[in-house]
């Protein structure tokens, strides 16, 4: 009787360990996101001491005017720096991030975005939308359509700063300025921005 009850037990310690093996596994395989607030743009502009010559100082994509190529090019980057957001679940656990969205900052005075005009290993890249999008809901203070970051050849997860902003400062070539003001920002950990920076440089580079 004390031996099958004790196989029992062993029989029961087993399955647990397996069980918890299994589930360990499926979660350092199982991909997760904190992204829930960056959508894919109608319009891209890419910034960097490279972009000086070009139009508006910029290289501009659009996903109108039935301009395919634009179309790819802003598809490939957005899913590009979408799949930054993305770490599989145990890390996400362990990390305090499992199921936890962006954080957004509101900043009494005035931030600035450096353009990256004097840079050649850096970009700033725009994200506009036709839609009025809100960070906070139903805050008309809180309302943009431009959304703003740096991109830099790094390959390992770190922390940027997202400005958003309702207008774009003037990027004609006599008034040009260096830096984009914003009030409101998203804090956001990303991984392997050089993949981003590589792709930017690629479309850069075909302009110039």
């Amino acid at each position: 009787m004390k031996k099958k009850i004790k196989l029992i037990i062993i029989s029961v310690v087993v399955s647990l360990i397996l069980c918890m093996g299994v589930s360990i596994l499926v979660m350092a395989l199982v991909p997760v996101t904190n992204n829930d607030r960056i959508n894919k743009p109608n319009e891209v502009y890419i910034y960097s001491s490279k972009t000086s010559s070009l139009p508006n100082k910029r290289l501009s994509l659009r996903d109108w005017d039935k301009n395919e190529e634009d179309v790819q090019k802003i598809n490939k980057i957005y899913t590009t720096f979408n799949n930054g957001f993305k770490q599989n679940c145990l890390s996400a656990l362990f990390s305090g991030e499992l199921g936890k969205g962006l954080e957004t900052s509101h900043h009494p005075m005035s931030k600035d975005m450096d353009k990256n005009y004097s840079s050649s290993d850096a970009f700033t890249v725009v994200f506009y939308y036709k839609e009025t999008k809100y960070l906070i809901e139903g805050n008309e203070d809180s309302a943009y359509n431009y959304m703003f970051f740096e991109v830099k050849n790094i390959n390992y997860r770190q922390e940027i700063k997202i400005g958003t902003s309702k207008e774009l400062s003037s990027d004609s070539s006599e008034t040009s300025n260096s830096t984009i003001p914003y009030y409101y920002s998203i804090t956001a950990k990303v991984n392997n921005l050089g993949n981003v920076y590589n792709c930017l440089l690629q479309y850069v580079n075909e302009v110039l």
